[in-house]
């Protein structure tokens, strides 16, 4: 009964089991994490972000909302892409 009483009550928000970092998107839209690159959306240029790592994929977002989802590549110097947002974009520009 003791240890009961000293318990705490659960936190509001639940714990993620992940990694954050603060990064800034490069000009040619990647986000480094962890020696691998990953694509965003080119509007996101030179824009600062929070990288979420967890076990097997690494979020991407930018003032609280997520912009960009990859599976997380655990190699070095990879480059992860989704190649949906670069298409859209090569279409707008045609």
């Amino acid at each position: 009964m003791a240890d009961i009483a000293v318990l705490r009550d659960l936190p509001a928000v639940p714990l993620e089991p992940c990694e954050k970092r603060a990064a800034r998107v490069s000009s040619t839209a990647l986000v480094r994490y962890r020696c691998n690159e990953y694509s965003v959306p080119t509007r996101y240029g030179f824009q600062e972000v929070v990288v979420k790592g967890f076990v097997d994929e690494v979020v991407i977002l930018r003032a609280g909302k997520e912009v960009a989802r990859h599976a997380r590549s655990y190699a070095e110097s990879a480059f992860v892409a989704d190649p949906l947002p670069c298409r859209r974009a090569c279409e707008a520009a045609i």
